[in-house]
């Protein structure tokens, strides 16, 4: 199983964020918490913004976080606002990483925006200076929306002079069932601006899964046609999606356990389902697993999905997310 444990909260809201991550933040669990749990649980991931904790970096310990970890996905928080950075990046490298990845919504005032934080660009460019400056690799990728197309090109130049990066990574989120991420909805890009944008950019600016195929199979309406011609393709159930209800635990579950010590499945195609209490114990949560009832909707077939006609040209990375973002309509948008 994936285990997600939110030990420190997170400074940014991002409104992509499926899991619906935000302040407060902190110290939800000690490092001898996650030291208990990771020894009863397996290796765990420190949920959701790991440099707010006050133990950072210990929690990213090999031990705890399992081994073969490189890259440090963060908001930078905690790495800008630290004096002993160099002592943290020092420690960061014993525990085997050797790269920093930042996500970006726009130059400072969109991603300020999205984020919904004021000075959370500001963030991400301390932290990189500080993570170049101890030598380790910078990648920054940026999430396309409909109001940061044109913040794009500056952005590669900014990362490209100030902190070598050779590219952006250019994604455009994956739909989960969630209502903050049905709200994103409205800011999903599309093909005909995507298009422009890249047409207007040298091809070693950027990389990405946008390069994987023409542009016009990942619109919406591309997907749910090719939904439509095979319904019951992997592409639109999802790696990690339960082929069937209820269900044996496995390997790719994924389990979030929230600051009050409630432990939840992930089902990626609905919300997360309540299954028990941290102080239950791993066997107890596993058996619960095998007694989830089916998530509303999550046997939807491709002629009963009722997306908006006016998001055809909207981008989706794969058949999984328009899949999802279809059981989101049924439940927090009257399907239309």
């Amino acid at each position: 199983m994936i285990i997600y444990i939110n030990a420190a909260g997170c400074s940014n809201s991002c409104r992509h964020c499926a899991v619906n991550g935000g302040p407060p933040y902190g110290g939800f669990y000690s490092l001898d918490d996650m030291r208990a749990i990771a020894s009863e649980w397996g290796p765990i991931v420190p949920y959701l913004e790991s440099t707010a904790h006050p133990d950072f970096p210990e929690i990213m310990d090999p031990q705890i976080v399992g081994e073969g970890n490189t890259i440090l996905g963060t908001t930078g928080f905690g790495l800008a606002e630290r004096d002993d950075y160099m002592a943290v990046f020092s420690r960061l490298r014993e525990f085997g990483y050797t790269g920093i990845f930042f996500t970006l919504h726009g130059l400072e005032e969109k991603h300020d925006w999205f984020a919904c934080r004021k000075g959370a660009f500001q963030t991400i460019l301390e932290a990189s200076g500080k993570a170049a400056e101890a030598g380790f690799r910078i990648m920054w990728s940026v999430f396309l929306d409909q109001r940061n197309l044109e913040d794009i090109p500056p952005l590669q130049v900014l990362g490209k002079q100030e902190f070598g990066i050779p590219s952006l990574s250019l994604e455009v989120p994956r739909h989960r069932v969630s209502h903050r991420m049905w709200q994103y909805e409205k800011l999903r890009p599309r093909l005909g601006d995507v298009k422009e944008l890249l047409l207007g950019m040298d091809t070693e600016a950027w990389t990405g899964w946008l390069k994987d195929r023409p542009l016009d199979e990942f619109t919406e309406s591309a997907w749910l046609n090719a939904w439509r011609k095979e319904p019951h393709s992997d592409e639109f159930m999802g790696r990690r999606d339960p082929k069937s209800w209820p269900q044996p635990p496995r390997f790719e579950d994924i389990i979030h356990i929230d600051v009050d010590g409630q432990v939840f499945l992930d089902p990626q195609c609905g919300e997360l389902i309540l299954i028990g209490r941290l102080s239950g114990g791993k066997d107890e949560i596993q058996r619960r697993i095998q007694q989830v009832a089916t998530p509303p909707y999550s046997d939807m077939s491709p002629e009963e999905a009722q997306l908006p006609e006016s998001d055809s040209e909207l981008l989706h990375p794969h058949g999984h997310s328009v899949r999802c973002k279809a059981i989101s309509a049924a439940l927090y948008g009257n399907g239309i």
